[in-house]
């Protein structure tokens, strides 16, 4: 005698099978609506984790590290010879000054010879030794004269932009050539603020986790 297999839900009455379609196509139009599936759908723990990416507080942190040391061994250098340079032109400038004074000194003695014949004889006097006749020789001491050339000159230093001169001042007072400008220390300093530069744009690179509650590294 054949026995006859029924599936679990045929003993149930019509009412059952029809509350089980019901419930199926309301948990079918949600998952639709929402676009999470009841397999897909994330546990408590891993519905307050969310995955990011971009700069964190150490990442800022390393890169303003890194730009406050190199920016200081590439404008630095350049400042200073530039304070060479202006100083070579003002003394370039008060070297100009001076020749033009003794050119001007020059000019005039010459048109007093071509105008003056008294200033022909005292040169006469003075440099060839002529003596007019019944005339008594006096030696008069000479007296200081003029040197252009013996007197020292003092270059103006040059003051940095208006803009930054309020930050220069809260800076303190340190041998900063000695770090940013010196051969031998320069090259190093700008190496370890490029690390810190390009760790920090790695570390910006980088997902991390942030979970509820917990901030990021």
């Amino acid at each position: 005698m054949a026995r006859q297999l029924t599936p679990p839900f045929a003993s149930r009455s019509p009412g059952s099978g029809r509350r089980i379609h019901l419930e199926s196509g309301r948990r079918f139009d949600d998952q639709q609506h929402t676009g999470v599936s009841d397999v897909a759908s994330p546990s408590g723990r891993d519905r307050g984790a969310a995955r990011r990416s971009g700069p964190t507080p150490v990442a800022w942190l390393l890169m303003f590290m890194g730009v406050a040391t190199f920016a200081p061994a590439v404008i630095l250098p350049e400042w200073r010879s530039y304070e060479l340079l202006k100083a070579s032109e003002q003394v370039e400038l008060h070297r100009l000054q001076t020749l033009q004074l003794v050119v001007n000194q020059q000019r005039r003695a010459l048109r007093a010879l071509q105008s003056d014949p008294a200033v022909l004889v005292r040169l006469a006097k003075r440099d060839l030794g002529y003596r007019e006749p019944g005339t008594d020789e006096v030696v008069v001491a000479a007296g200081h004269q003029y040197s252009p050339s013996r007197e020292t000159f003092t270059s103006t230093p040059i003051r940095p932009p208006e803009i930054l001169r309020p930050l220069l001042a809260k800076l303190p007072v340190l041998n900063y050539d000695a770090v940013f400008c010196d051969e031998a220390t320069r090259p190093i300093v700008m190496v370890m603020s490029l690390a810190l530069m390009l760790s920090a744009i790695w570390l910006s690179a980088q997902p991390f986790t942030k979970t509820e509650g917990e901030s990021p590294p």
